[in-house]
């Protein structure tokens, strides 16, 4: 059976993907508490923790169009959504700051892979209005996801820095949703 690209819960299921490309900023609130346990550590290397997942994105997505000629979009998703959650949610049971820092590089990866992957869906299910639309749309929600991860990343740092990366795994639920 073929499922309709159409419907209501494909068009959300196509927007959440995008809720995905900024979630590197739940992490920032928590750098102060960060740098109290990790005090050996100067600041401005605490804050590689930000920006590591970033510098990981270029490569990843600059090797977006070879993998994706290799690998369809279903297992590419999921590829990347395990990448997301896996180095995500990694640095909240590291015991070390290096460890930490290879959570966020895995993490950036898999942001790399999901930002062209998120739109390229949109390309390739959708033509005309219908694409432009979502495609605005998917920037959109892209920015106000960037939102709600530094706001749901800040009030889960009030417990303690190693909660603010439980935030990646709200993407589990979205990878439950959009199977």
């Amino acid at each position: 059976m073929k499922r309709d690209p159409n419907s209501l819960i494909a068009v959300i299921a196509v927007l959440l993907v995008g809720i995905l490309c900024q979630s590197s900023g739940a992490e920032s609130p928590a750098l102060a508490y960060m740098s109290e346990e990790f005090s050996d550590i100067p600041f401005s290397t605490i804050t590689l923790v930000t920006t590591i997942p970033s510098l990981m994105m270029i490569p990843a997505s600059l090797a977006y169009s070879a993998i994706r000629r290799k690998v369809s979009v279903r297992p590419l998703f999921i590829i990347a959504m395990f990448l997301l959650i896996g180095g995500g949610v990694y640095p909240a049971f590291s015991s070390t700051f290096a460890q930490v820092c290879m959570g966020r590089a895995v993490f950036g990866i898999g942001c790399g892979i999901m930002w062209p992957l998120a739109q390229s869906i949109i390309i390739e299910l959708y033509n005309g209005t219908k694409q432009n639309t979502l495609l605005g749309f998917n920037s959109v929600i892209t920015s106000v996801g960037g939102i709600i991860w530094a706001n749901l990343g800040g009030v889960l740092a009030l417990s303690g820095w190693r909660h603010s990366f439980l935030t990646y795994l709200v993407p589990v639920g979205v990878l439950v949703f959009c199977a």
